[in-house]
């Protein structure tokens, strides 16, 4: 009985250490991954905004767990996409915008404060 009870528990044992193991190795990819990227522009650069996937309201940062393992829905962020276009009219090497989108998966305002943020843009003498 002594022989079946030690087996068990290693068993068990290894079980528990290879699970511990996973999290650990799941937990420092998530911290080598989470690191900001820097983005340098070029002159007479242009801004492409796609907007194929949906538009929320505010789309939060991305677990790096669930884009690893691809389960997490992928949205654009109307902020984002609004600071995109405005810190590209003040930004003297990007040239224009470029739109690429066959379908707009958007509401009616954020679609409206998109088009207000891109004649701002306009303005600003760049196509």
């Amino acid at each position: 009985m002594n022989f079946l009870r030690n087996i068990l528990s290693t068993i068990l044992g290894v079980f528990i250490s290879f699970g511990i193991l996973f999290f650990m190795f799941m937990f420092f990819i998530a911290l080598i991954g989470g690191g900001e990227d820097t983005v340098i522009v070029k002159s007479n650069s242009v801004l492409e905004l796609n907007l194929n996937k949906p538009i929320v309201d505010y789309a939060h940062e991305p677990d790096p767990l669930a884009v690893a393992l691809d389960i997490e829905e992928n949205v654009l962020g109307l902020e984002d996409i609004l600071n995109a276009i405005e810190h590209a009219a003040s930004n003297n090497k990007i040239r224009g915008i470029s739109i690429s989108n066959s379908f707009s998966m958007a509401g009616i305002s954020q679609t409206e404060a998109i088009r207000n943020a891109l004649l701002k843009f306009k303005e600003s003498g760049k196509f």
